[in-house]
């Protein structure tokens, strides 16, 4: 402690030594270093460390010899580069006692490492390594930039070659082709085959639902595609089941939403039965947000749509209607 307030009072705090690798060992700041980072370069005062790795510039400064506090500023080589390299040698006579190492690097600005004059050798020999650390980074970024250059010019190239614009008229020509060929039917989701027989249900038969009142809106995932359903329940009022969104603007009446997200497969197995809803959401297989007591009610509206008997029904008659289908003429 003794020596760092000599060092504050007699201006010296900032000048470093060198340390030799024999010291690294002993070195605290080492200890910011990334595992195997490994220590090149240390210099090291009472109040700051300059350290240069095999990675990065890190120095390690402090307001004062006597504060413990630290400020760690790290600069990896690859993004931060050091540039407008000086080196300030020591004058004559006992009160000029450091020669300056100062570089720029990234956006901080310029760094300044003050080295004591006896060891002005190892300083030289430093200045000479990170010019050559320098001059490798600017090769780098030169590599980068024709590299980046002539990807742009291949690109350019793929562009504007005549066999790439005659695969593209093919394609085209295909796309025109495929116009005049029949279509093959599609298979419908569970989701479109069982939310309208629902609502045909819950239409003919509205004391069903006669108190509920809420906006269900339900993602159904099948393959790469995902749509949405809303079901809409007004009390006293036939329900509405589409993939329209409704427009609740006109009402002035609050409604409790709910939006729940499954696949086409499980939204099958919660219809039958074959998977409770609240098993479903444990389980993760339906991810529910909103209001959860109104998502509750989700599965006895299901049930009373007709239960497991009329929805094995409706997808029995759906999919014989699709395998029967008539194939479309020229």
């Amino acid at each position: 402690m003794f020596k760092n307030i000599t060092s504050d009072i007699t201006g010296s705090s900032d000048i470093c030594h060198v340390l030799t690798a024999a010291q690294f060992s002993e070195e605290p700041s080492l200890s910011f270093l990334l595992p195997n980072e490994t220590p090149f370069v240390v210099f090291k005062s009472t109040k700051e460390t300059h350290i240069f790795t095999d990675l990065a510039y890190i120095s390690i400064k402090g307001q004062s010899a006597t504060n413990t506090r630290r400020f760690i500023d790290r600069h990896e080589y690859y993004e931060s580069h050091i540039t407008n390299i000086c080196f300030e040698t020591a004058g004559i006579g006992a009160t000029d006692r450091d020669v300056e190492l100062k570089f720029n690097v990234g956006v901080s600005g310029t760094v300044s490492i003050d080295i004591w004059k006896k060891e002005i050798d190892v300083a030289k020999e430093f200045y000479k390594r990170i010019l050559k650390l320098s001059h490798a980074q600017a090769r780098n970024r030169n590599l980068m930039t024709s590299a980046e250059n002539a990807l742009q010019k291949l690109t350019f190239n793929l562009s504007s070659d005549p066999a790439a614009s005659i695969m593209s008229s093919t394609d085209h020509l295909k796309s025109r082709l495929a116009e005049f060929q029949p279509q093959r039917p599609t298979k419908p989701s569970n989701a479109e085959i069982l939310f309208p027989e629902i609502a045909k249900e819950l239409t003919s038969n509205p004391s069903l639902t006669r108190n509920l009142n809420g906006l269900f809106i339900v993602g159904v995932k099948k393959g790469g595609r995902k749509d949405e359903w809303y079901l809409l329940f007004k009390p006293n009022q036939p329900p509405t089941i589409s993939r329209t969104r409704p427009d609740l603007s006109s009402s002035n009446a609050t409604f409790p939403i709910v939006i729940l997200e499954t696949t086409d497969a499980d939204l099958l197995n919660i219809i039958t039965g074959g998977l409770s809803g609240i098993e479903a959401f444990t389980r993760n297989r339906v991810k529910i947000v909103g209001d959860m007591m109104l998502a509750t009610q989700l599965e006895e509206v299901f049930n009373k749509a007709g239960g497991v008997t009329k929805v094995m029904e409706y997808l029995r008659r759906a999919k014989g209607n699709t395998s029967t289908a008539a194939k479309p003429k020229l």
